[in-house]
């Protein structure tokens, strides 16, 4: 991680207390080094949907007031 080799983390746990306690330290380590980090399987396919789509081609700008025209 410190040299760079890695640019995301995902990270599970089982729950069991050594899985957790180390799970806390990868998470704190991925903040200090500003390595983005995903805690749960949804949020890895939520990812990995993400960077599909901006590989796909540019990405387009909607204001959110567009969704709802009416309340203007």
């Amino acid at each position: 991680m410190r040299n760079g080799d890695i640019a995301l983390m995902l990270i599970t746990s089982t729950g069991d207390e050594p899985d957790v306690r180390d799970g806390r330290d990868l998470r704190r380590l991925a903040l200090a080094l500003k390595i983005p980090a995903v805690t749960t399987l949804a949020g890895a396919k939520a990812t990995a949907q993400a960077l599909a789509g901006m590989r796909a081609g540019p990405l387009k700008q909607v204001p959110i007031q567009d969704y709802f025209p009416a309340a203007k």
